[in-house]
């Protein structure tokens, strides 16, 4: 999926599908950096805060179980 958004990095469907799959894959970094290609470059908090201003839910929920099956639920003190 990464091929194909590359071929059009205008595309913002192609680029929420290979955000997904990365996602899934447990590739958070590289999924916030892909999906920070369409959030605003001012924000504060970077695309990760961008995306849950705008209600982004998708992302979060993918986000969510991607740190999930990864066992990374919480910090670390």
């Amino acid at each position: 999926m990464d091929q194909a958004r590359e071929l059009d990095p205008r595309d913002r469907y192609i680029n929420t599908k290979a955000a997904k799959y990365q996602l899934r894959n447990d590739e958070s970094a590289a999924a916030i950096k892909t999906m920070g290609l369409f959030t605003r470059a001012e924000a504060v908090g970077g695309p990760l805060a961008d995306l849950h201003d705008m209600q982004c839910v998708w992302f979060l929920t993918e986000d969510g179980q991607s740190y999930a099956r990864q066992r990374k639920i919480w910090p670390s003190h």
